[in-house]
C-alpha cells in the first residue's frame, strides 16, 4: 500500500518537454478544465498548481489519449448525507493516427458519474472540458514520464468507493472499452 499526503501539500509533476510523438500529440489536444465556482465554498484548485494525468494507446484502429484530473473533495456535504472525498474525472480524445503532420480530432468521451445516495439519483456530474477559449490548462504528465514510485500510489492507493485511477494498469483498458464512441 502506498503511503499518503495531505491533499493541499501534493505537488504536481510540471510538464516535461515532450520526447515521443505521442507525448507531443498528447500535449497538443490537451484539453482545458473550466472551473464555474461551486456552491459549497468556490474551489479554486491548488495554490501549488494543478495536474493533469494522460495515457495514450492505440484501441480499436484509433488513438485513444485519456486525460483525467484528481478531486480531493468531490461532492458538497451540504447536498447529501455525507460528503465525498476523493475522485477522478476524465476525458478520452480520440484521433486517426499520432503519427501523421495533423491528426484528427475523431471524438470525444467524457466520463460522468450519476450520483445514488439511499437510493436516490441526485443527478449527473459531468467533465466540462474546452480546448479552444475559456478554463485554465494543467501541466500534463504522460503514464510512461511518470516516476516508478508514482507509478506504485497510482497503482495501489485505494482513494475508496467508487473514486479509481482511471489511467492505471487496471482500469486504462476497461475505461477505453467504456468510451468506445461507436
Amino acid at each position: 500500500m502506498a503511503g499518503s499526503i495531505v491533499h493541499d501539500k501534493v505537488q504536481p509533476f510540471a510538464q516535461p518537454v515532450p520526447a515521443t510523438v505521442s507525448e507531443t500529440v498528447a500535449i497538443t489536444f490537451k484539453p482545458r478544465l473550466k472551473g464555474t465556482g461551486s456552491p459549497s465554498g468556490g474551489c479554486k484548485g491548488s495554490h501549488l498548481g494543478s495536474q493533469i494525468y494522460g495515457r495514450a494507446a492505440w484501441h480499436k484502429g484509433l488513438w485513444a489519449i485519456i486525460y483525467a484530473w484528481y478531486f480531493p473533495k468531490d461532492r458538497p456535504s451540504w447536498l447529501f448525507t455525507e460528503g465525498q472525498r476523493h475522485d477522478w474525472a476524465n476525458v478520452v480524445v480520440w484521433l486517426d493516427n499520432p503519427a501523421v503532420e495533423n491528426p484528427a480530432m475523431i471524438g470525444v468521451s467524457p466520463s460522468s458519474i450519476n450520483y445514488l445516495e439511499d437510493g436516490n439519483n441526485h443527478g449527473l456530474h459531468t467533465v466540462d472540458i474546452t480546448w479552444k477559449s475559456g478554463g485554465e490548462f494543467q501541466d500534463l504528465i504522460m503514464w510512461e514520464q511518470l516516476t516508478d514510485s508514482a507509478h506504485v500510489a497510482l497503482n495501489n492507493t485505494d482513494f475508496g468507493g467508487r473514486a479509481k485511477v482511471p489511467f492505471n494498469d487496471a482500469d486504462f483498458i476497461l475505461n477505453l472499452q467504456n468510451a468506445w464512441p461507436y
